[in-house]
């Protein structure tokens, strides 16, 4: 029960900073290492974080452009490796398999925040006429609610995914069969200098050199946390 609460918790505080207060403490690279230090796994978080960062990193939300969600993934990603108390030697497996089968659902959870845009620019219109009516507390009720509807469905959405593929894990991985393990393996050290090469590509063509910084740093603890004897 503490393990879901802890989950609840993060994904209420992801969902709040990504739909509202907007401080970049939802990005993958913060948020993925919050909840493996809360579940006592930084190293796991950071992986995690990592990885999501290098793939979106230059996927931003400007304009009209709602991008891929990130956050949410990150959250369901940890959150359910750590439910299901999965690690050890075969931990390759289950990120790599997190990785691959979940990635969809950033996309959508792309389309959760295109449905929250929509209502919430019926929220708006209704607390514009509740101002021109000198309603004032309906305006700030109609802003209150878009705000708690914003943060509830996402954060069911990220436990109910997170709760789902533990459950997954927990009844699949059993199955695995060996070439699946040495698969994982191979994924897990020879995709990250790929994946560092194509985000570093992106930045460079942005002709963004703070976006190529932290691309380059991101990688770098990438490549510690899989290559480095130290951890």
């Amino acid at each position: 029960m503490s393990d879901i609460l802890i989950l609840t918790f993060a994904s209420a505080l992801v969902g709040l900073d990504h739909l509202c207060l907007k401080t970049m403490l939802s990005r993958p690279v913060f948020v993925s290492p919050l909840i493996g230090l809360l579940w006592g796994d930084v190293k796991l978080g950071l992986q995690v974080g990592a990885w999501l960062e290098l793939i979106w990193i230059d996927k931003v939300p400007v304009g009209n452009y709602v991008p891929p969600t990130a956050s949410y993934l990150s959250v369901i990603i940890v959150g359910s490796m750590l439910l299901a108390g999965l690690g050890g030697k075969h931990t390759h497996l289950y990120l790599m398999g997190s990785l691959v089968f979940l990635l969809p659902l950033a996309y959508l959870g792309k389309e959760l925040d295109m449905w929250f845009c929509r209502r919430n620019e019926t929220n708006a219109r209704r607390a514009e006429l509740a101002a021109t009516e000198g309603q004032i507390g309906r305006v700030k009720k109609e802003h209150l609610f878009a705000l708690i509807r914003g943060v509830t469905v996402a954060s069911i959405f990220m436990v109910g995914a997170a709760l789902g593929w533990a459950f997954i894990l927990g009844m699949l991985i059993s199955y695995a069969p060996p070439f699946a393990y040495r698969a994982a393996d191979f994924m897990f050290h020879f995709f990250p200098p790929i994946l560092l090469g194509h985000a570093l590509h992106r930045a460079y063509t942005k002709g963004d050199g703070k976006l190529i910084f932290i691309t380059g740093l991101l990688g770098g603890v990438a490549c510690v946390l899989i290559y480095g004897s130290g951890f």
